[in-house]
């Protein structure tokens, strides 16, 4: 009887032990996340200055009061990033926004084909208070950097070309921000209308979404923000997603959203 006790009490403080090994990584984890992007769910949204579809300057502090979505393609995308904003739009369709309640950004991946006339032109295929901004490759390269964007042209993961010369691999993210410009949160590869929809209505009636992340999720978006899940699955792609656009972590449905 008395092994028997030894026994449970043995696993009991390894089961402990391993428990805490497990927050500590997770906490390790978390803080060098911080290293990868400067974005982060809870913390205020990275302020930039670009330039949109009809040559205005947009720049967050402009759009203060209102929530954001901010979301991330590139308009010679063959496949996904239509999908996206299709989303997007379907998502804030079943919402009453008011008049400019909410705004809607679209920041290229590929600024040197994405020019002011460029986007002017596919504009037009999308709601007319939709901002589609571009601007030096090094000035949109840094948004890139704070949102935690990994972006590769004809990279690892690319199933083939556009039709005009080349693809460009990149994140596949939507970013709530409230109305004070905090994060509140992001949606990450294989998200659904429902997901957004809710994050928005919360967001528009004031509420503060906070995002529950636990330690897989917290890895997960170690390897995403970091550029690196791609990398080292690069054949899941062609083999789940048959995507030109997205790297391969698009495929796992990873979505850091409240449950």
């Amino acid at each position: 009887m008395a092994k028997k006790g030894a026994k449970i009490v043995y696993w009991l403080l390894a089961g402990n032990r391993f428990l805490v090994v497990i927050a500590g990584v997770a906490i390790a984890i978390s803080i060098f996340l911080g290293g990868c992007s400067n974005a982060r769910v809870g913390s205020l949204a990275s302020d930039f200055e670009l330039t949109d579809q009809r040559g205005q300057t947009v720049s967050l502090e402009d759009l203060s009061g209102r929530p954001v979505v901010l979301t991330f393609v590139y308009t010679h995308c063959p496949d996904v990033c239509p999908l996206y904003l299709s989303r997007i739009r379907q998502a804030l369709a079943g919402l009453e926004i008011p008049d400019k309640g909410i705004s809607v950004i679209v920041v290229t991946v590929d600024p040197e084909r994405d020019t002011v006339e460029h986007l002017e032109r596919f504009a037009g295929s999308w709601p007319a208070n939709w901002h589609f901004l571009t601007g030096r490759s090094a000035k949109v390269a840094r948004v890139w950097s704070d949102y935690g964007i990994h972006v590769e042209r004809d990279g690892v993961g690319a199933l083939y070309a556009a039709a005009n010369g080349y693809g460009v691999v990149h994140t596949g993210k939507v970013v709530v921000l409230d109305r004070d410009s905090y994060i509140a949160t992001e949606l990450v590869g294989n998200w659904s209308t429902t997901q957004l929809g809710d994050v928005v209505g919360q967001v528009l009636v004031g509420k503060k979404v906070v995002q529950r992340t636990g330690p897989l999720e917290i890895f997960a978006r170690l390897l995403e923000r970091c550029g690196i899940l791609h990398r080292l699955i690069p054949g899941l792609s062609s083999a789940s997603c048959s995507s030109s656009c997205f790297p391969a972590w698009s495929c796992l449905h990873f979505s850091f959203a409240p449950s």
